[in-house]
């Protein structure tokens, strides 16, 4: 760094404080240190002043991460203080993005490479697209290309080596979490066209850069819109949509299995997890909760997931203790300095056995249902980042055409309802025992269904997590069931309808999935707007769609919150007769082969059935549950 680019005084004040992580307050109110000589910022809103001192708090703790794995990775004292060198430089994306630049020469330096190389969504973040320190030579060209896929992909989330071990990239975003309208945070990767590849050393070296760097552009960005006096809710939004994105969009499987997952979220930054991944022929698996709330659970909870995906392609050979010990290397004193700790189940199937094996550590609830019996399977050690001596034990259940493992969260059994009564283990059993034999994506559909109804619309107190493990030997019938949408009855979130059910349909003949999803598509938007427009539902209330598609029709599912209804009760429009209401139903009706509806537990129940072509007629009536 030339004497020219010698951070000022004040910066110099905001850099030590940013490094001294051990003097973090615990106060009610927003700590900005010397942040507040920023003009800039001390002018700022009271709840964008909280954002900032949020996101400083978080660096600060950042700072004493990349201590820790400085002296395990790092023998030279020079790299220690080269770190030290690109944290000091975070403090200066406040004021001009070329610290950028200087971040970049001290990591090409630090990593002993030829080039360092960030590229950034020109669309997402207002930076220089592209930044090269050095020079790349012969592998200038597979360096770029490496980098562009890293960022557009968006993943793996891990430092991967290419070219012989001469390039290494990984993706910028919280670990390669998808945020700011769709997209990630950039791409990052150093090359070395000498000298030696890189090593698996050098690869966590990188791993730990690209946080730091992280970092400055999480703070870039948050500075730039509190400049622009955007809504501290909005910076919520995006916090959440970068914990969400972490999680698996749809459940690994294998042939013979069928798996279903999902997490809705009670804070804006959540903190449950669930990950599947195929790794040396068996299907690996786990459902987690970090403690805490918000943007910090949130950040665990993203190098969590990445930590369980490299664990498991590490236990190659179907050994749990292999992947709890990568666990324990990679996280336990990350966790112990942040005073966190996680809760998880975790483990692989054996179909050649039929059995799944699985390790338990302060995670709850998980039950495993056999013959329709449920049994719970209680955790065999404290969570991860407790004690790092206690082990859990490995407990092998079958896994036949009789048996079913569901693990949830304590968001579950941990719900209360308007009287303050927990929805508990008991009905969480009982739930599981009497629906083995639904699929298991609907069976997720009925777990959250059913804790919703129980809640009576009292507010979510935690994340709320389901996952389901069964064989296909076991559903009862050609059904095929997609994850549930849940949206919040504002007119805005009906959009998600369409892309929601094109993607459930899209196993269909093309010709037919067009149709089916141009009418129910429609005619679900018209029972939605009714419910949002006369059900006397608040913006906070959701409003449940599931859909299956059987041999004989496509059925979308709606339940709702709002006043009861009797749809033959409702006036039908007459042509050439000015009416107020009754169109939406009447379109409803028209574009579906049947509707159905039905008053239960305090809930709306809608059934919307478009028949599929050639499909025999039905041999009974149906009800809205099946």
């Amino acid at each position: 760094m030339s004497p020219s680019d010698a951070p000022t005084s004040r910066e110099r004040t905001v850099a030590d404080w940013l490094r001294s992580p051990g003097a973090i307050p615990r106060t009610s109110g927003p700590d900005l240190g010397p942040l507040q000589q920023f003009e800039e910022l001390a002018s700022g809103n009271p709840e964008l002043l909280s954002s900032i001192a949020t996101a400083a708090e978080s660096y600060r703790r950042q700072f004493a991460k990349v201590g820790a794995l400085a002296g395990a990775l790092i023998e030279a004292q020079e790299r220690l203080d080269a770190i030290g060198d690109l944290t000091d430089l975070v403090v200066r994306v406040l004021d001009t993005d070329s610290a950028f630049d200087s971040m970049l020469e001290v990591a090409r330096d630090l990593t002993l490479s030829d080039a360092a190389l960030l590229i950034t969504p020109s669309e997402t973040l207002p930076l220089t697209p592209e930044r090269l320190s050095g020079d790349a030579g012969a592998l200038g060209s597979a360096l770029r290309a490496r980098v562009t896929e890293a960022m557009v992909s968006g993943g793996p989330s891990s430092v991967s080596p290419h070219e012989d071990g001469r390039v290494a990239t990984t993706t910028l975003g919280l670990r390669g979490a998808r945020a700011f309208g769709g997209e990630t945070l950039g791409g990052l990767g150093f090359s070395r066209s000498r000298g030696e590849q890189f090593t698996t050393a050098d690869l966590r070296l990188i791993d730990t850069i690209a946080g730091t760097i992280e970092l400055g552009l999480s703070l870039h960005v948050m500075h730039e819109s509190s400049l622009k006096r955007i809504a501290v809710a909005q910076e919520h939004r995006i916090a959440s949509s970068i914990a969400q994105a972490t999680l698996t969009a749809a459940a690994a499987s294998m042939p013979g299995l069928d798996v279903a997952s999902a997490t809705v979220p009670a804070h804006v930054s959540g903190g449950d997890f669930h990950v599947t991944m195929e790794s040396g022929g068996a299907l690996w698996f786990a459902v987690g909760d970090v403690s805490g709330k918000g943007l910090p659970a949130a950040i665990v909870m993203t190098r969590t997931v990445s930590a369980l995906r490299a664990a498991f392609a590490g236990a190659s050979d179907r050994d749990l203790d292999v992947a709890w010990n990568y666990l324990l290397d990679d996280l336990f004193d990350y966790l112990e300095q942040l005073g966190m700790f996680v809760t998880l189940a975790f483990g692989y199937v054996d179909l050649d056995g039929n059995t799944v094996s699985v390790c338990n550590a302060g995670h709850s609830p998980m039950t495993h249902v056999k013959a329709g019996i449920a049994s719970s399977v209680p955790a065999t050690a404290p969570p991860l980042g407790i004690i790092r001596s206690l082990r859990p034990s490995r407990v092998q259940l079958p896994l036949d055409d009789e048996s079913m493992l569901v693990i949830g969260s304590d968001g579950l059994t941990e719900q209360e309802n308007s009287d303050g009564q927990m929805f508990g283990y008991d009905r969480f059993d009982e739930l599981c025992s009497t629906l083995v034999e639904t699929s298991s994506a609907g069976l997720v559909d009925a777990i959250f269904s059913h804790v919703d109804e129980f809640a009576q619309q009292h507010p979510r107190s935690d994340d709320q997590t389901a996952f389901v493990l069964k064989t296909t030997s076991q559903l009862t019938d050609s059904t095929v069931s997609a994850p549930e949408l849940k949206i919040a009855a504002e007119a805005s979130q009906l959009r998600e309808i369409g892309p929601w059910l094109a993607a459930a349909l899209e196993h269909l003949d093309p010709a037919e999935s067009t149709d089916a999803h141009s009418r129910l598509e429609l005619a679900a938007h018209e029972i939605c707007m009714n419910v949002i427009d006369h059900g006397g539902v608040s913006s906070k209330s959701l409003v449940t769609l599931t859909v299956d598609v059987t041999a004989a029709a496509v059925r979308v599912h709606i339940v709702d919150h709002g006043r009861s209804f009797d749809p033959d009760a409702a006036p039908v429009p007459v042509a050439g007769q000015a009416q107020v209401g009754g169109y939406g139903l009447l379109i409803a009706r028209r574009l579906s082969d049947e509707l159905r509806y039905a008053r239960e537990s305090e809930t709306n129940r809608w059934m919307l059935v478009v028949k599929r072509r050639g499909a025999p007629a039905p041999e009974s009536e149906e009800s809205l549950d099946e």
